[in-house]
């Protein structure tokens, strides 16, 4: 099963390539915004495996 660090940081990808496609500038904001709250979860997931505390 795929680690919770993988998951968001996928779903972080797919939401930059939706942006990328996107040609509404508002929408794509708006998955850009998506894309880096998903990246935020992943490196929390790995400051946890450094970290467990």
């Amino acid at each position: 099963m795929p680690s919770s660090r993988y998951f968001f940081e996928r779903r972080a990808q797919e939401e930059r390539a939706r942006a990328a496609s996107c040609g509404n500038s508002v929408v794509a904001a708006a998955f850009r915004r998506r894309a880096e709250a998903f990246q935020r979860r992943a490196n929390a997931q790995l400051d946890e495996a450094f970290d467990p505390a």
